[in-house]
């Protein structure tokens, strides 16, 4: 038989080289080996554990984000095979198994931000508002300092006060803040003071104002957007305290923004607790008075001067 093959070969050249280049081949168990010893160089083939094809499959997926057509046309919807060490009746094996591919983890954070943008109660005006996007060109050097503020808060974790002029770009940072933080993985609250003191009136009597007061008391980060606006009453004084008292003595960080001109401005408008909230306000983080002219109306003008 092997006289025959050999004489076969010998006398059709092409069939030869054909037969070349198959017996050259490696077994599927072999590639399989293969492939796992580039991960794990003493793997031996009796500790591949399941179908060999799967071993060769996820050598063909090793390096699939460079061809990645997307998520939604993904083979596997966006579950990346790769081998992984295991024990099964005290001895060694590896197998594949499935994990998120980089494209698909991004896709997902990207679900669970906007899920905990949502969650911060962070108005939709305010979604997209960045560092980035916040244009200190042409603007008062006040603003432009107040946005390095916030930043630098980003990196220390201090809390920070942002006082003045209305219509100088305050919510933008403190949005902006919110959802740097949301980025980072923390949790954000964003609060509008009035809306807050209103939800609280409604919720008193039916007692889930005791919710409420918890989540704002003990949330990683809190915005608290227009304090000041309201007259400062006994009933506003005692809760804003709570939450600003709670808030400093468990180091949790605290962004304000108000109209207020300057810290005893504030006070004064707060009402008989004012200053005890403005003085752990101070011992919190930074203040920063901005002044100059509405940045919304500015931005709006250049707008409507580029069409």
């Amino acid at each position: 038989m092997q006289e025959a093959l050999a004489s076969l070969l010998e006398s059709v050249p092409a069939l030869k080289e054909a037969w070349g280049r198959i017996s050259k081949q490696k077994s599927i168990g072999e590639r399989a080996l293969d492939y796992v010893q580039k991960i794990f160089p003493i793997a031996e083939l009796n500790e591949l554990y399941g179908d060999y094809s799967s071993f060769t499959w996820a050598a063909e997926m090793h390096n699939c984000e460079k061809k990645c057509p997307g998520v939604g046309r993904c083979p596997t919807h966006g579950m990346k095979p790769s081998v992984c060490i295991d024990e099964k009746g005290g001895r060694t094996i590896y197998v594949i198994k499935f994990a998120r591919c980089g494209s698909s983890e991004q896709i997902q954070r990207q679900k669970e931000i906007e899920c905990q943008i949502t969650a911060s109660k962070l108005p939709k005006t305010f979604h997209e508002k960045t560092f980035e996007n916040f244009d200190t060109k042409g603007i008062e050097k006040s603003i432009v300092d107040a946005k390095g503020a916030a930043m630098c808060c980003l990196q220390d974790g201090a809390s920070l006060v942002i006082a003045g002029d209305r219509g100088t770009g305050k919510t933008h940072l403190a949005a902006a803040m919110v959802n740097k933080r949301i980025e980072d993985g923390k949790v954000a609250l964003f609060v509008s003071v009035p809306e807050l003191w209103d939800e609280l009136r409604e919720t008193t009597s039916n007692g889930k104002g005791f919710e409420t007061m918890a989540m704002v008391k003990s949330v990683d980060f809190l915005v608290l957007d227009d304090l000041g606006i309201e007259r400062g009453t006994d009933w506003v004084g005692e809760r804003l305290y709570m939450i600003i008292n709670k808030r400093y003595q468990e180091k949790l960080q605290t962004v304000i923004t108000t109209n207020a001109k300057s810290p005893s401005d504030l006070a004064s408008l707060l009402g008989e607790r004012g200053d005890r909230i403005v003085s752990r306000l101070k011992e919190m983080g930074r203040w920063c008075t901005v002044k100059g002219r509405d940045y919304r109306g500015r931005r709006r003008q250049t707008v409507f001067m580029e069409k």
